[in-house]
């Protein structure tokens, strides 16, 4: 419930969300979420 805000948050403005814990924000359809230690 409290990762609601932060991605509402993040789908309004257009951004990405870099968190650990990519399994809840995945789930979320059009949130760009990536683990700010991943590598490209």
């Amino acid at each position: 419930m409290a990762d609601s805000p932060i991605a509402a948050t993040s789908l309004n403005r257009g951004i990405c969300v870099l968190t650990r814990n990519l399994k809840q924000y995945k789930a979320i359809k059009g949130l760009d979420a990536t683990a700010p230690y991943a590598t490209t």
